[in-house]
């Protein structure tokens, strides 16, 4: 924040630097929610009707900082989108994805078997097949071959 009190208008107030220091930190995590709240803290802070513009430009400056996510995707090889598609899928109630569920739980990454897991269970009615995300590949295949019966099944209904 510049100087109200006639100072060099080249110096800033040190009472900006958290700020500063939040801002960047939050833009480098790509978490876009932080730019109504420190807009409205900026322009809290600018005197008389300039308070408006001020809101309106630190927005539209912070606006670059948001990085564009991809769509939650099952399929993905990213495993945030991974995981993001499975739990869509589970909210929306997408039996068209019971295939790359059970195609998930036999994944190298055991959050990706978990949340698959989790949400063949909801589709199921809580029934697990003795599969547990955690143990190792020799171990899930009894189980994952019980799952797989169990989505040819599905396919009739």
């Amino acid at each position: 924040m510049w100087r109200k009190d006639g100072g060099d208008a080249d110096r800033r107030d040190s009472s900006r630097a958290p700020v500063r220091g939040r801002v960047r930190a939050q833009c480098s995590r790509g978490d876009g929610r932080f730019m109504g709240r420190y807009a409205g803290l900026i322009a809290g802070r600018v005197a008389g009707g300039a308070a408006a513009a001020a809101a309106a430009a630190v927005t539209v400056l912070l606006a670059g900082c948001t990085a564009s996510r991809p769509a939650p995707d099952i399929k993905a090889d990213d495993v945030a989108v991974k995981i993001a598609g499975i739990r869509q899928a589970q909210a929306r109630q997408d039996r068209a994805s019971l295939p790359a569920l059970v195609e998930q739980l036999d994944s190298d990454d055991p959050a990706v078997r978990m949340f698959a897991l989790g949400a063949l269970e909801k589709f199921s009615g809580g029934e697990r097949f003795g599969y547990e995300y955690y143990l190792d590949e020799e171990q899930r295949k009894p189980s994952l071959a019980k799952w797989r019966q169990w989505l040819e099944g599905q396919a009739t209904k």
